[in-house]
């Protein structure tokens, strides 16, 4: 029954709502829909916002961190090329950013030891910040700690009224002999066999002022002496006293003196130290490498063109060759002088891709480019090994710097006008001395080739 557009039923029957409440309530329910969306979008665009803002920072702080490897990776390379270089770089565009970067060494900061660098390597990209901080020492072989140092053989040789003498600590792998009036001020260890002086009557004695250690046999001749070094002995840093003991794995035949203790039969043991084979191979420079460090580098594809540059170098003024640089010869360098008035002045250092041979009567002096240089280096053919010989006829010698030979070194003859002096050290696989030499150690020598892409060894490598 229809009464004024509503249906009525009988009684317990639904009655029909009203056409204007279900308009109401779906509005309602509409709205709340709407409420939620709205919320629900508001959430998503604050969450999506936050990730892009997060994302854009995390993005700019790797951004800054990559700029800051960048510039200490650059200062590493700059410094392997010159150790002198100390500018830095300031504001360096790199990317979207950039970096800065500033170097220490010991006299800026007294907590890098001498020969080492910091580099600290600043990197920004949208004012966030990302710090590097690089500490670098030079490459120092166990080899290079020594006077003398042999894979094979060291013989010290004596004549006459005269003996070699060395300043510093000896190594050999092989055996060692020192021969009458030789006098060494410093330790040796070997793993070969020793013998020092000679068995002959009314022969001058050896001295030996330190500890000797030897994985096999001593023999200490007559009258010869293994005494204490002392400690006033600064030429080459020997500032511990040692009390000239004397240790053998095996048999010790000792006629002569010993002050100190006497141990044959010991267990103690020889540490083995490997010889620096390659550590100065390098191939042949190219030509657009025409400075090492701010010194002239000159390179010669053969001994003949050598030859022809170092007599070009005389003046008659002051009877004097002077060579000033890094020479490097494809083939084996000979200095030949025949006048014993001239004098040889070699300010730098001589490689040679061969063996390297000075036979003059005139004076020669040979001083390193700087502490990091070394004086003379005898690669040999392709690197297989060179020797470098001081002949019986040579003048003086005076060597500033490490004398590095894959093969043998010769160090003089018998005569006193071939006196030689090597300050610095002597690292070869067979080392021979003549009567008239002298080697005292210097341990501020950092031994690199000064055109090698590793004159610096890396520390440690860390943010900030």
């Amino acid at each position: 029954m229809m009464l004024n557009g509503t249906l009525w039923r009988k009684p317990g029957l639904l009655r029909r709502v009203p056409a204007s409440d279900e308009r109401g309530t779906a509005l309602i329910t509409t709205l709340l829909i709407a409420s939620l969306l709205m919320m629900f979008c508001f959430a998503f665009l604050t969450e999506s916002n936050t990730a892009t803002s997060f994302s854009t920072k995390q993005h700019a702080r790797m951004s800054a961190f990559y700029a800051a490897e960048a510039g200490a990776q650059r200062a590493y390379v700059r410094l392997c090329s010159d150790l002198n270089w100390r500018d830095g770089f300031k504001n360096e565009p790199i990317g979207s950013g950039c970096y800065n970067v500033s170097i220490d060494d010991c006299l800026t900061d007294a907590d890098l030891p001498p020969h080492g660098f910091r580099i600290t390597s600043t990197g920004t990209t949208m004012n966030q910040h990302r710090t590097v901080r690089v500490t670098l020492k030079p490459p120092r072989e166990k080899a290079f700690d020594y006077a003398c140092f042999a894979m094979d053989t060291i013989e010290l040789a004596s004549s006459g009224s005269h003996g070699t003498e060395v300043w510093g600590h000896l190594y050999s792998s092989g055996n060692f002999r020192m021969d009458r009036r030789c006098t060494v001020y410093g330790d040796l260890v070997t793993t070969g066999d020793v013998s020092i002086g000679s068995r002959l009557i009314n022969e001058s004695p050896a001295r030996f002022h330190g500890d000797i250690l030897s994985r096999r046999s001593i023999q200490i001749a007559k009258a010869c002496s293994v005494l204490a070094r002392d400690t006033t002995i600064s030429a080459c840093a020997l500032t511990v006293a040692s009390d000239g003991n004397v240790t053998a794995r095996q048999s010790i035949d000792c006629e002569g003196f010993i002050r100190g203790v006497k141990r044959s039969l010991s267990p103690v043991p020889v540490e083995s130290i490997p010889f620096p084979e390659g550590f100065f191979d390098l191939p042949w420079p190219g030509n657009e490498m025409r400075k090492v460090r701010g010194w002239p580098l000159y390179t010669f594809s053969s001994p003949d063109k050598f030859r022809d540059f170092f007599e070009r170098t005389y003046s008659r003024d002051t009877e004097t060759f002077l060579l000033h640089g890094v020479f490097m010869v494809n083939g084996d360098i000979e200095i030949e002088v025949p006048r014993p008035s001239d004098k040889v002045i070699v300010l730098g250092t001589l490689v040679a891709f061969g063996d390297v041979k000075v036979s003059t009567p005139a004076p020669l002096m040979l001083q390193r480019a700087d502490s990091t240089f070394p004086a003379i280096v005898a690669l040999g053919t392709k690197c297989s090994g060179g020797d470098i010989v001081f002949g019986s006829n040579s003048g003086p010698v005076s060597v500033s710097g490490l004398v590095y030979a894959k093969g043998s070194i010769y160090l003089g003859d018998r005569y006193p006008e071939n006196e030689i002096c090597v300050t610095g050290g002597v690292c070869a696989h067979r080392i021979y001395s003549g009567s008239h030499c002298r080697i005292v150690y210097d341990p501020s020598i950092r031994l690199a080739m000064p055109f090698s892409s590793h004159s610096l060894l890396v520390d440690s490598w860390e943010e900030l």
